[in-house]
């Protein structure tokens, strides 16, 4: 479930710079339910074809004329001491 909040906050951070307009609740709402019944049908994001290494992603990004999205995991211990 995690990864559906990090996932959302980089979608919502991306489309809130992209876009100069006032927050709306109710629409960021609807994205999360979108996402949420995507995660239950399955997770295509899967099947993207990441890219590992910063200095290719960056050439990419340049020569295709699109953003970079930025994926990190940090495994720490939780409040149960599971990792999260």
């Amino acid at each position: 479930m995690w990864k559906i909040i990090a996932l959302l906050c980089c979608i919502t951070l991306l489309l809130h710079a992209s876009e100069k307009r006032e927050w709306d609740q109710k629409k960021a709402v609807e994205k999360v339910q979108k996402v949420i019944e995507i995660e239950k049908n399955g997770k295509p994001w899967e099947n993207i074809k990441w890219n590992e290494d910063p200095q290719k992603a960056i050439a990419l990004s340049k020569k295709l004329g699109k953003p970079i999205f930025l994926y990190l995991y940090v495994s720490q211990g939780g409040p149960t001491g599971t990792n999260c």
